[in-house]
């Protein structure tokens, strides 16, 4: 999905771990990227000060979300440090958040606790689940 995006010169932003926070950096070449927190692949460490890297939420068009689980009303069981829970509140409400998942990650309901934040939907291989209006604030 990053290739592609590259290749069709689509801005491209992906988070890294700042202790306990998500920073956000303008990705120009996989060749940027290096495992970081958890493995999972990060601006290495000495691009993410150069300023015109650095990302603001409100630079956001689209938020796709990771996750372990997520029901089809946006519920989403993240892994439990919380990055998006602390994340996902400093990006502007129009920004639509995109949950991306695999079929087998679709349960009938999540739990969610207030903190928690609903996905506007969720894209896996057998759909595109929208979230209803009445769980908006739900």
């Amino acid at each position: 999905l990053l290739n592609r995006a590259l290749r069709g010169q689509k801005r491209v932003v992906v988070p890294y771990c700042d202790g306990p926070d998500l920073r956000l950096f303008r990705l120009t070449s996989l060749d940027e990227l290096s495992p970081g927190a958890y493995g999972i692949p990060e601006p290495r460490p000495e691009l993410r000060d150069l300023p015109d890297r650095r990302i603001e939420p409100d630079w956001l068009d689209l938020v796709l979300v990771p996750g372990v689980a997520f029901d089809r009303k946006g519920g989403r069981l993240g892994q439990g440090a919380g990055y998006f829970d602390r994340f996902l509140p400093t990006v502007p409400a129009h920004v639509p958040r995109v949950g991306l998942a695999f079929a087998c990650q679709l349960f009938p309901k999540i739990p969610m606790a207030p903190h928690d934040v609903r996905m506007d939907c969720v894209v896996a291989e057998s759909g595109i689940f929208s979230r209803p209006k009445e769980t908006e604030t739900t």
